[in-house]
């Protein structure tokens, strides 16, 4: 390493930052990017520096993950020693780096300290003078708390995420995507008061400024520094700038150039319902100036923020922020719009969709082909496509590359990998022409400002040319003119439940499909996401093609009826996975707010090609802070699964026993489910007069009470029966009823048991009364003749005493519970299907009892509070947790390898910055010793293995002679006593590979 460059490096050092070590975290030059191209450096990598020389940086530090993804850029370094820069630069530096949302934080490296930056928020403007402000600053010549508050460690494992500084910094709504799609709400809301009824000028009005501001911004030729856009605006309208125009009412001139030199139709103002109508003349008789007044940075009504912006680093993938902008919204029940649009669609936000195209398009050096033709069937914003243009871009400019240099790709190249390959459709045309507005915006990105105002045609036209496709999707395919040759479908299809009658019409569309291509239109529920997912298919190449779309994961993974072989989810399920290859599942479940709607998700990955694995993928993600605040997705090794293939077209709950924990959750259900059911049980008594239901529904008033069984009696309070009990009881005075169950009077009837359709907070609440009382159909009675009500009572006996295993059944195997309402409640089925011991009594093991314990006291918590919950909030105390983990950990392995008073046990806990690591010894049992220790993880291991190279990973097992040791991060979910048992799992299965 060059001398000059050292001080601020070994600064950097100070906070343990490994510098350029192969496939471990570290910090990279830019100014050593061309030896890293000449070195076949992570793609990843040289992308990310590529990319950082836009913002003036001198060095990235990359986050490497042990399970496969790719390195990811998380911190620009800026060296003020060597480069010393002014604050005037600076601050240019922040709104750029703001701006261009590639990183959530940045440190300034001087002699004696590190300033470290929230890149998250932008400039203060205080004063009319633009400020930036450093969070924090780190003194380097004394060891402090603030040292090790910012310790490599902590980024290299993901902890930094969690803490409080976290806590109060790099937040989502501070961003610039955030703040970008506000002020385009209020702009918007305030220009359609200006411009009247007229939403769909006005809406692209706005969208044709905002583009047109993003071409001037990004104007100015660095070789002589002239602003060719302004040139442009100027040759044509007479004046200079955007704003310029807008208060002299030129926009009709400007849009009739821009139309004329980029060509492509995006310019072209046209009514679609009446094309003979002059828009450009009824542009010319607005009041422009109250357009105008949003894009002026001097103005007091200027509410986008454009000081704040530096608007030629905004990403492309931004505007696409504004998708749900643009859409009609559903009404609530005063009538009023709500955040969810009312075609079902929802915006994905960009991190995921950057997750899925790494998935899917990879970059690496073995495979650069950017000829990867793919669609999108429900395209939206284009999100998806403009990400995966970039992507397909980045793999020519990688394939070219010459002398350490990446290639960079002329118009024609450009326009030929989006003609080629970039496809989509969507029956709004709304979507069709933002997704077109940011393709083409992704094209000008990539090019220099000669090229963009110097060349005209800029643009091939997507919608003549048949890239982009306005038309309902299934239409599409029945006309039977689209092509079978895509690599690739990917999207984020409508989650909504297509009425029956016009899924009918969909399904005699496409019948031709289904028997001569093998197509699925047995649809669960309608559910037109899997309509979607179901003919896909026939877009794609057999054998090679490829599946990647985003589910709702409740109709699509967790409902269905083991116990019935014609329950529609499956039998769709069967049918998909039998034929065709499942490689992966990425569940999103746990995290209801991926999205701006409420809804539990799912990205499901398959191969055009019969079933090849033996076992699915299934990736668990748990919500975190930097999944919350919308930065990256932080996953670790207790998150994957494998499920059989068997078991994954048979089985619904498996995938729920994951959510929970993994196979030991389903191993404890099969024991469970081997015991006779309470609904067989209750069958069985029928014969004794016993009659059983759940109560009355209130709302459609259908059907009146005619024979007075309710109206006029005693009721159950639903929200009063708690765990201890009915409470409040009162007279039901509703006359209609929306249902009615046909043997109301037997279960309204004493004696009776009735149990609530919930796990309870601490038990599921059942009472058992000897008065008639009636019941809405969130309560399940069991009825009895007055000589069985000692058996009746019994039975209240038998749930009662088992009541936590019955708490957990219902948790790991309810479709309901957690997944479409609260992880507490349940539903009719979920009670009749709970096992029963009264002929064959029940013991749950140590292990087992650990499992119940777990899933009850830390895993249900977490469906409703997520990264608030205990096992990601807390950090694991030493006599709580980590020494009934050891237990646990311990018992297991001595079950097979104590021997002669000789057995593993808790020898030594070593407490770092981020970590804790346990060691465990085979030999005679001693106290353990405690120990804390500010080396870096990385010399630690290599002082138990100094012969071996190691890769550093989150959860990590060392072996060395009678001695194990486990490092895992802090947080008290890598430490409870279910954990533990899935460690011993893997500690044997490390031993049968010799590792």
């Amino acid at each position: 390493m060059d001398n000059s460059k050292k001080e601020y490096i070994n600064n950097l050092q100070n906070l343990d930052f490994q510098i350029e070590k192969q496939d471990y975290s570290s910090v990279y030059l830019v100014d050593n990017l061309t030896e890293y191209i000449a070195k076949n450096e992570s793609p990843y990598i040289i992308i990310a520096l590529d990319k950082a020389k836009e913002f003036d940086v001198n060095a990235v530090y990359f986050r490497f993950f042990d399970d496969g993804r790719p390195p990811l850029a998380q911190i620009y370094l800026y060296d003020n020693i060597l480069n010393k820069r002014t604050e005037e630069e600076y601050i240019k530096i922040h709104r750029a780096v703001w701006s261009g949302c590639e990183i959530p934080v940045y440190m300034i490296i001087n002699k004696t300290e590190i300033e470290v930056f929230d890149s998250r928020k932008p400039v203060d403007i205080v004063n009319d003078k633009i400020k930036t402000h450093s969070i924090d600053t780190i003194d380097l010549t004394v060891q402090n708390e603030v040292l090790k508050k910012y310790h490599a460690q902590l980024f290299n494992n993901g902890a930094f995420w969690e803490t409080d500084i976290a806590n109060n910094h790099f937040l989502n709504n501070t961003g610039a995507a955030e703040r970008l799609v506000k002020g385009l709400r209020e702009v918007r809301h305030k220009f359609k008061q200006f411009i009247g009824e007229q939403s769909e000028l006005s809406d692209r009005l706005l969208i044709m400024c905002i583009l047109i501001k993003y071409l001037e911004e990004n104007g100015t030729d660095p070789e002589t520094k002239l602003n060719l856009a302004h040139s442009f605006f100027y040759e044509n309208t007479g004046f200079n700038t955007l704003t310029e125009i807008l208060y002299n009412n030129k926009l009709s001139e400007l849009l009739k150039a821009l139309s004329a030199h980029f060509n492509g139709g995006i310019f072209l103002m046209i009514d679609r319902k009446n094309p003979n109508k002059d828009i450009y003349a009824e542009i010319a008789t607005l009041n422009q100036r109250d357009l105008a007044v949003f894009f002026d940075a001097s103005s007091n009504e200027n509410l986008f923020g454009w000081r704040e912006y530096s608007f030629e680093h905004i990403p492309v993938e931004l505007i696409s922020n504004l998708y749900e902008e643009f859409l009609p919204k559903e009404k609530n029940k005063k009538g009023k719009d709500t955040d969810t649009p009312e075609n079902g669609a929802i915006y994905t936000p960009s991190f995921l969709v950057n997750l899925l195209i790494d998935e899917c398009l990879p970059l690496n050096f073995k495979d650069t082909n950017e000829n990867v033709k793919l669609i999108d069937p429900a395209c939206g914003s284009g999100i998806f496509l403009v990400t995966a243009y970039k992507r397909l871009v980045q793999r020519w400019r990688i394939g070219h590359r010459n002398n350490g240099e990446l290639a960079n790709p002329e118009p024609v190249v450009l326009k030929q990998i989006l003609k080629d390959n970039i496809f989509g459709v969507d029956i709004h045309y709304n979507s069709v022409h933002l997704t077109v507005f940011s393709l083409q915006l992704a094209l000008c990105s990539m090019l220099k400002p000669k090229q963009i105002w110097i060349q005209a045609g800029l643009f091939n036209n997507l919608e003549e040319d048949g890239n982009i496709i306005e038309k309902d999707f299934f239409d599409y395919l029945a006309e039977d003119y689209f092509a079978r040759d895509f690599y690739l479908v990917i999207g984020n299809p409508p989650f909504k439940e297509l009425p029956q009658q016009e899924f009918a019409v969909y399904k005699e569309k496409l019948a031709k499909f289904e028997k001569k291509e093998n197509i699925n239109l047995q649809i669960p529920f309608c559910q037109e996401a899997l309509l979607f997912l179901s003919t896909s298919f026939l877009l794609l190449k057999k054998g090679i093609g490829k599946l990647c779309l985003i589910m709702k994961s409740g109709p699509f993974l967790y409902s269905g009826d083991e116990d019935n072989n014609q329950n529609a989810n499956l039998v769709f399920r069967s049918n998909l996975f039998n034929q065709h290859n499942v490689t992966q599942i990425i569940d999103f479940t746990l995290l209801k707010n991926l999205f701006r709607a409420n809804v539990e998700t799912a990205a499901v990955f398959i191969e055009n090609k019969p079933t090849e694995n033996d076992s699915i993928t299934h990736i668990v993600v748990r919500e975190s802070r930097s999944i919350a605040e919308k930065s990256y997705f932080e996953l670790n090794h207790y998150d994957f699964h494998e499920i059989p293939s068997s078991v994954a077209v048979s089985t619904p709950y498996a995938w729920k026993c994951n959510l929970l924990g993994g196979v030991q959750v389903y191993d404890l259900v099969l024991r469970l489910k081997k015991s006779k059911k309470l609904a067989d049980y209750l069958d069985e008594q029928r014969i004794n007069g016993w009659d059983y239901g759940q109560g009355y529904k209130v709302g459609n008033k259908s059907r009146k009470d005619i024979d007075n069984l309710i109206y006029g009696k005693n009721t159950i309070i639903d929200k009063s029966f708690k765990d201890d009990g009915i409470g409040q009881i009162e007279i039901q005075n509703e006359t209609y009823y929306e249902s009615i169950p046909g043997n109301s009077k037997n279960i309204f009837s004493p004696p009776h048991l009735m149990i609530k359709k919930t796990i309870g907070k601490n038990c599921i609440p059942m009472d058992l009364r000897d008065d008639y009382l009636t019941f809405r159909n969130e309560i399940l009675g069991i009825h009895c003749m007055p000589e069985e009500r000692r058996k009746l009572q019994d039975l209240a006996k038998q749930l009662k005493s088992h009541n936590n295993i019955l708490r957990f059944f219902i948790a790991a195997t309810s479709a309901r519970s957690g997944i479409v309402r609260s992880m507490y409640s349940s539903d009719l089925g979920d009670l009749l299907s709970l096992p029963l011991f009264m002929e064959e009594p029940f013991s749950p093991s140590i292990s087992e009892l650990i499992i119940i314990e777990d899933v009850l006291n830390y895993y249900i918590e977490e469906f409703g509070k997520g990264k608030n919950a205990i096992i990601h909030k807390q950090t694991a105390e030493i006599d709580k947790h980590i020494k009934p983990f050891s237990k646990a950990y311990c018992d297991s392995l001595n079950k097979i390898y104590a021997k002669e008073g000789k057995k593993y046990y808790f020898s030594k806990l070593i407490e770092g910055n981020s970590y804790f690591a346990c060691e465990y010894v085979f030999g005679i049992d001693e106290n353990y010793v405690y120990e804390q220790s500010d080396k870096n993880l990385d010399n630690l291991l290599y002082a138990w293995n100094p012969n071996h190279s190691v890769r550093y990973s989150k959860v990590m097992r060392n072996y060395g002679d009678n001695v194990i040791r486990l490092i895992k991060p802090k947080k008290l979910i890598f430490w409870l006593q279910s954990i533990a048992l899935r460690d011993f799992g893997d500690t044997l299965e490390d031993a049968l590979n010799k590792k």
